[in-house]
């Protein structure tokens, strides 16, 4: 309490006190003065007790805020400690290659290419120690034709709803209407040196498309999936780089990225009392390896308020092959509150219960194939009536085929018409 705030408390019990003593005879002529002053001495003693019940409560009030502001701090400290200690394995063990390099080959790049690496696992293992990074949404590679249309888009819900209306837009090629060209049919090689040169320069780009509700058309949701950017400025889609970097061992490091700009987000959004969960789409790679998803498991156990927000993503074919060291991982995400999604469905002949059993609460189709009105689909709509899975409609891209899957009591879709993805980039 402030130190005017106080004085003026004083004068008003001590003024009222001194006024019953004093006053209070002149006006009841059976009030003698000696009661009168006791009156009031009981008056100022009243006041000051009440006085001082104020002063505690606002110091138990002002100490219990900083207890929160220190845990607050205690806890981004620990986070931090966490990942600087997981840096500072991966640097040793770069170091120890280029040591190696340097001993195996006189070549002159051989070193330097090691040393390289060491740079890349430093950025990699200092992001998520940066959680007050700035993100821009721009917008990104359309994979539909221009004459589809968009569909209209709510007020305010443009892609600054996910936290990032505070930052004034870049000047670039995206925002005056230039999208980024996709680039198609490189060999493998091509690909490969690609996602290596993005990684060491940090090209590997975030994107985020809306899921909305049906038939409100209100943003729900949001998939957050990666890009890989060349030197150009091209995008490399994932269908064209993801089974190359699952083969040379970098697709954990991609998904690294993706994972704590999630988190990042997740923060915002949690700061803003935002209503919106994230899609993540993460490789069967990055799920078995135990030692980079052990600890952003238990990175998640440690900051539980995270996980509600989360649901990873997979293939119906991944699931199916899942081991013993995924369940193991997605029990403990479970645990955490963070729930999972299949997608790329092919078989309809689905066991719902046994996916809800297994904290399986979203399963996107796509809309064309809903749409259709088959027998196969009809039984499959019925029988979601019974379990705690919700259906997304995908690729929803054009007024007739929603109007097709109005009738048939869809609960999301996701598609160019409800919204294009668009790409988050660190602020310059």
């Amino acid at each position: 309490m402030s130190v005017a705030r106080n004085i003026l408390l004083f004068g008003l019990y001590t003024a009222l006190a001194i006024a019953v003593a004093v006053v209070a005879p002149l006006r009841v002529p059976r009030l003698d003065q000696p009661v009168a002053v006791v009156i009031g001495l009981l008056i100022f003693l009243a006041g000051a007790l009440v006085h001082e019940m104020y002063q505690r409560v606002s110091r138990e009030t002002f100490f219990g805020r900083q207890i929160l502001a220190l845990r607050h701090t205690q806890t981004e400290l620990h986070e931090q400690l966490n990942w600087s200690r997981r840096e500072n394995k991966a640097l040793a063990e770069a170091v120890e290659a280029v040591v190696h390099s340097a001993r195996a080959s006189s070549g002159p790049g051989t070193v330097g290419e090691a040393i390289t690496e060491v740079r890349v696992l430093k950025s990699l293992g200092s992001a998520p120690s940066e959680p007050q990074q700035t993100l821009v949404v721009e917008p990104a590679v359309s994979a539909a034709p221009p004459s589809i249309n968009s569909g209209p888009a709510e007020p305010g819900l443009q892609s600054a709803d996910v936290g990032l209306k505070d930052v004034s837009p870049q000047k670039n090629e995206a925002t005056e209407g230039v999208l980024p060209t996709v680039v198609r049919n490189l060999s493998e090689d091509e690909i490969l040196e690609q996602v290596q040169k993005a990684l060491r320069d940090d090209r590997i780009s975030f994107v985020l498309q809306p899921i909305v509700s049906m038939p409100q058309r209100k943003r729900r949701f949001y998939e957050c999936f990666s890009r890989v950017r060349t030197q150009e400025d091209l995008m490399i889609l994932p269908e064209e780089y993801i089974a190359v970097a699952e083969r040379e061992g970098l697709i954990t490091a991609i998904d690294n990225m993706l994972l704590f700009r999630c988190v990042q987000l997740v923060r915002k959004i949690q700061r803003r009392s935002d209503n919106l969960d994230f899609f993540c789409n993460i490789s069967p790679h990055t799920l078995r390896d135990d030692d980079f998803f052990g600890d952003f498991v238990e990175f998640l156990e440690n900051n539980e308020v995270l996980g509600p927000n989360l649901i990873f993503e997979f293939a119906q074919s991944e699931f199916a092959n899942f081991g013993e060291i995924e369940k193991r991982h997605l029990q403990r995400l479970a645990r955490v509150g963070c729930r999972l999604s299949i997608d790329q469905v092919t078989d309809l002949q689905m066991d719902l219960p046994a996916l809800a059993s297994a904290n399986i609460r979203f399963v996107k189709i796509e809309a064309e194939r809903l749409a259709a009105g088959t027998s196969e689909v009809d039984a499959l709509l019925e029988a979601f009536k019974g379990v705690p899975i919700n259906l997304v409609a995908e690729k929803v891209e054009v007024e007739d085929t929603l109007r097709r899957l109005l009738d048939k009591q869809i609960d999301y879709g996701q598609g160019f018409l409800f919204g294009e993805p668009r790409l988050a980039r660190p602020a310059a």
